[in-house]
């Protein structure tokens, strides 16, 4: 990135056609991040107009004032990862941990947090470890659980943007911030003999453990 009379320069296709990589290629980087940008409603008025009227040729500069100061702001955070993410894993992965990106800077995180019940970091270095080799194996019981909480009313309205993240975000953590006050009595108890009885690889996870419990907390009242 760069900063030119206040203009933040983000990316030029010539940028990496200097480096030696092939026009189309460096196009495509380019492309694939203006069209996401474009759908998430992050480009202005004048970036709409030039993709849709001029598309990306060798001159193209992907700048500030094709953006709105959401769009401005949300590269700032992560086109240097995208980048590197695209190069190394290719466009269509990097487009979805942007996406994933994005759907994360919409979630409202309180500043308290509460308590931490897991996360992915308790799991995946280990598992990767082990030999598992699918990221999305490893941490779909995190996306059935928010779903079982969602579906069960015990997820709170501010965490439901999770939901649309599958798999779930390599930084992501169960907070008690996420559930009802219901599930933050019923669940810490049984949290961790319901998490052993769990086979990664499982697409149906049984939640007997979880289900008695909010049951046996509703009982009380």
């Amino acid at each position: 990135m760069k900063k030119v009379e206040n203009v933040e320069v983000f990316d030029k296709v010539k940028w990496h056609t200097e480096r030696g990589m092939d026009f189309e290629e460096a196009k495509k980087h380019i492309f694939a991040v203006m069209i996401f940008l474009k759908e998430k409603k992050l480009l202005s008025e004048e970036g709409v107009d030039i993709l849709e009227s001029e598309g990306i040729d060798y001159d193209f500069s992907l700048n500030s004032d094709l953006l709105t100061l959401n769009g401005e702001s949300f590269l700032i955070k992560n086109y240097k990862s995208y980048l590197k993410c695209s190069q190394k894993k290719g466009i269509p992965d990097a487009i979805i941990e942007l996406n994933q990106k994005y759907l994360l800077s919409l979630i409202k995180v309180p500043k308290d947090k509460g308590f931490l019940y897991d996360s992915v970091d308790a799991h995946w270095p280990d598992c990767k470890k082990d030999g598992y080799k699918n990221y999305g194996d490893v941490v779909h019981y995190f996306n059935y659980l928010l779903e079982w909480l969602d579906i069960s009313n015990l997820l709170n309205d501010n965490a439901k943007g999770y939901l649309e993240i599958r798999p779930v975000h390599k930084n992501f953590e169960l907070r008690s911030w996420m559930l009802k006050d219901i599930a933050n009595k019923a669940i810490p108890p049984v949290y961790d003999k319901w998490l052993r009885q769990i086979k990664y690889e499982e697409k149906n996870i049984n939640m007997k453990i979880l289900e008695d419990a909010i049951n046996k907390e509703m009982l009380k009242k």
